[in-house]
């Protein structure tokens, strides 16, 4: 296996957290830890580029191409600015994707623990997050979901 493959499925297993949040899972932090694995999603999801630059058994595309991909790719554009505002407090260089997208609303859903037929039921939490750029209104999941899927493309 490519050295990058190691990094494109710790992003899976991100988006696997993240869908299993967005979808609802046994409550087993606080929402803010819950929040942190967007941080990292999109942190390791941006990141993957160093290790696409880095590893000699990927030569499908060059450094300038795959920055060039990030930058032109709009999921893969905000995906960097949330990592790279998250990572230093704000972009120190200015947004790749036009503006610098910002967390909104977070909807988060709780099912608390019930007793049925005399068995107990474990809280879970559902929790989706609202990214705010460039005057829209971006849900975070399908940012995601979009980020991985370019990803995916590009490397096969």
């Amino acid at each position: 296996m490519a050295q990058y493959q190691e990094q494109l499925q710790r992003v899976r297993r991100y988006y696997d957290r993240l869908k299993q949040l967005n979808d609802g899972t046994e409550q087993a932090m606080t929402s803010d830890a819950y929040l942190d694995d967007f941080y990292a999603f999109f942190q390791n999801c941006h990141h993957l580029k160093d290790w696409l630059k880095k590893d000699p058994a990927f030569t499908k595309h060059t450094d300038e191409e795959i920055e060039e991909y990030v930058t032109t790719t709009q999921p893969l554009a905000i995906g960097a600015d949330i990592c790279n505002a998250s990572k230093h407090l704000g972009l120190r260089n200015g947004p790749r994707s036009g503006d610098e997208p910002t967390l909104g609303r977070k909807t988060i859903s709780l099912g608390l623990t019930d007793c049925l037929n005399g068995k107990e039921v474990p809280t879970t939490i559902a929790m989706q997050v609202a990214i705010e750029h460039d005057g829209r209104t971006l849900d975070a999941f399908l940012l995601a979901t979009d980020a991985l899927h370019s990803w995916e493309s590009f490397v096969s």
